[in-house]
């Protein structure tokens, strides 16, 4: 974008040439990368990696047994869905965007839970050892959220 003298701005087409084209064609395949359920599994403190659906339903996990991923998504919904109904309603009241949700976190005793993807994909991690700032851009800065499929189905859930 440039902004010209007069104060507004505006758009301006792009640079001609093959160089130009490349730099767009890098740019948006890096805005397009989701980071994957295994590696965010993979990332330092991380304890459990997992999605889930509006309805509380674990729909991928790792790290995790079966029973605590279930727990977690369950749990993790409710939470979701409270902050969307306060968001809608703050929306509302106060006339500014608080919609759509890109996620939202708890910290207490050890651990932090960082949920984002729209709300249905996350991790619980030790807060000592995890980069929380990292976890936090990684799961929040999904673009447009969930994609038009929704979370990430998985066969082998626990792998």
């Amino acid at each position: 974008m440039i902004v010209p003298r007069d104060g507004h701005s505006t758009l301006h087409s792009p640079p001609a040439g093959a160089w130009w084209r490349r730099l767009r064609e890098t740019l948006d395949e890096e805005a397009d990368m989701v980071i994957t359920l295994d590696d965010l599994a993979a990332l330092p403190g991380v304890v459990m990696a997992f999605e889930f659906a509006p309805d509380g339903t674990c729909t991928a996990y790792r790290k995790a047994s079966p029973e605590m991923a279930a727990m977690a998504a369950r749990y993790c919904a409710t939470v979701t869905m409270q902050f969307g109904t306060l968001a809608s309603a703050f929306t509302t009241l106060s006339e500014r965007a608080w919609v759509p949700q890109h996620g939202w976190a708890y910290q207490g005793g050890a651990y932090t839970v960082i949920i984002g993807h729209g709300g249905f994909r996350g991790v619980f991690v030790e807060s000592a050892s995890a980069n929380l700032a990292q976890l936090t851009q990684v799961l929040f800065e999904s673009r447009n959220g969930l994609n038009a499929a929704g979370p990430e189905k998985s066969q082998e859930a626990g792998s």
